[in-house]
């Protein structure tokens, strides 16, 4: 009965550690900017660009083509 409580004991431990350490702010940067490139050829030219995307705002923060 002892080692079933103290096993109990550590699994709420690890419970309560991990809801903790889960806990934030919620307002990471992370996966905030998306990019696109691009490429395509037309007989001997060759065009290519790329669009770098907020995706909190939704507009289009860089881009360019050559």
């Amino acid at each position: 009965m002892e080692k079933a409580k103290i096993f109990l004991l550590g699994i709420l431990t690890a419970v309560a550690l991990l809801l903790l350490l889960g806990a934030g702010s919620g307002d990471s940067e992370v996966g905030r900017f998306q990019i696109a490139a691009w490429g395509a050829t037309k007989g001997d030219s060759y065009r290519s660009g790329y669009y770098v995307l907020d995706t909190r705002t939704g507009k289009v923060v860089d881009q360019t083509a050559k």
